[in-house]
């Protein structure tokens, strides 16, 4: 008779002999059974039992005590291992088997490895902004928002591939009960919508989707239409201080975003050719040549005015300092002027490039003075030329290049809207001399009086 017949209870298997040998078949030497196909192969003893769902489970014992393995093995064992899962499966337990034990510590040790591996949403934010080809002034805006209101976040803190949608729709629900305006949150699901995106695309983190991809966001309120006129950009010019009044003219002349108009040097206009080659701005106190797009890089015409604005503003501001001056300058323990500041056409007082805050102060001060919206900005300086060309009849393709848009539609639709009138007897010189291209043949004969035919309005200064 065989062990399993007499001695093995409920659930209990010898794996290495057939419980049901038949007739006249051999055993072998070292049990006296019939040997299995398995006979010396792996673990002897099998633990069978179904579990509270109504799997099939099962346990592998080794054929004696004292394995090298150190796990635990023998009829014996296997016996009490058997009892052991019953029991737990009758008191609605989860039966505490090596095997059990052994995969909960794997999964422990795999978690382990996947978190040390898998950044956080925060640790992950340098990687993406020194891996992220866009624009600088897209990624200050993206650093700014990030750090502000992610770094330092429950959604900080998260894995970045464990990150669900309904956890992104949850954070910027908490950003809106905490007061944070429309535009501002827009612009953070603009920046975590590119953070995730950067991840999903190393695909080194197993992601399956963008979770901040689809999100819903109210849409924010419409901005009014700021439409400037001539007397308000004279107005503009006057209220300015006097360094940095040819940076108003650059922008509503030139149609320079704020940044590029702070970083035109000497060598970039042309006074001869009557062109200004745009090919660099300010990040950061830094020139780039890393500009908005690759069609913001072009040459300009300009015209007679500008010119003489640009050599009233040099004689005045640009001159290089005598050798008493820079004396003082050691002697009262001033900063030497930086090297790359002489060729810059528009400096501080200090002699530094004019930081983007500088310029958005004083513009706001002069804005204020004119009595215009808060909304308007630098940008509605370029916005405004963009409206006259395009109002004008100058062609399309032609304004688009001027503006240095990639493409067409963005010069039409975006910022060409329509303005009716233009108070051209305020403007402070012709058409060729302010833009230094061909009037269009449709002009009233304001827009041709030329500036020495204007009354020269008195500018004071600020």
């Amino acid at each position: 008779m065989s062990i399993q017949k007499k001695a093995l209870p409920e659930g209990v298997y010898d794996r290495w002999h057939k419980a049901r040998p038949q007739p006249g078949e051999a055993v072998c030497a070292e049990h006296r059974m019939v040997p299995s196909r398995e006979h010396g192969r792996g673990k002897r003893w099998l633990v069978r039992w179904t579990d509270a769902g109504g799997q099939q489970r099962s346990e592998s014992v080794w054929d004696q005590p004292g394995h090298p393995s150190g796990e635990s093995g023998g009829i014996t064992y296997a016996k009490a291992l058997s009892r052991s899962v019953r029991s737990a499966i009758y008191n609605g337990r989860t039966p505490d088997t090596p095997g059990a034990r052994r995969k909960a510590a794997e999964a422990e040790a795999r978690a382990v490895r996947d978190r040390q591996a898998v950044p956080t949403v925060a640790q992950y934010i340098p990687q993406f902004l020194a891996q992220d080809g866009r624009s600088p002034s897209t990624l200050v805006n993206y650093e700014n928002r990030l750090r502000l209101y992610v770094l330092n976040s429950a959604l900080g803190e998260r894995p970045i591939n464990e990150v669900r949608h309904g956890e992104v729709k949850r954070f910027f629900a908490q950003l809106r009960a905490d007061g944070v305006s429309e535009p501002t949150r827009k612009s953070v699901q603009t920046a975590l919508s590119a953070l995730f995106g950067a991840a999903l695309a190393d695909d080194e983190y197993d992601m399956v989707k963008n979770p901040a991809v689809g999100l819903k966001l109210p849409k924010p309120r419409a901005k009014p239409t700021v439409q400037l006129t001539w007397a308000d950009i004279n107005g503009l010019v006057e209220a300015m201080p006097e360094r940095y009044r040819f940076l108003v003219w650059l922008g509503a002349l030139q149609g320079l975003r704020a940044m590029e108009a702070a970083a035109v040097t000497f060598s970039s206009v042309r006074v001869r050719e009557r062109r200004l080659y745009v090919r660099a701005q300010h990040q950061r106190g830094e020139l780039t040549d890393r500009l908005k797009t690759a069609a913001s890089v072009d040459r300009i015409e300009i015209g007679d005015f500008l010119v003489r604005e640009f050599q009233t503003h040099r004689d005045t501001y640009r001159q290089r300092l005598t050798p008493e001056e820079v004396e003082l300058r050691e002697r009262k323990g001033w900063r030497p002027v930086p090297e790359e500041s002489w060729d810059l056409v528009t400096v501080t007082p200090n002699f530094t490039a004019v930081a983007k805050n500088t310029l958005m102060q004083n513009f706001g001060k002069a804005r204020a003075m004119v009595g215009l919206p808060d909304t308007t900005g630098f940008r509605h300086l370029r916005h405004q030329m963009d409206a006259i060309l395009v109002g004008s009849g100058v062609e399309p393709r032609t304004v688009q290049a001027r503006m240095r848009h990639s493409r067409l539609s963005e010069t039409l639709d975006t910022y060409g809207y329509k303005m009716c009138d233009v108070d051209w007897d305020n403007a402070p010189a012709s058409w060729e001399e302010l833009y230094g291209i061909p009037a269009p043949s449709n002009l009233p004969p304001e827009a041709l009086i030329p500036m020495a035919e204007r009354p020269r309005r008195p500018v004071k200064s600020v």
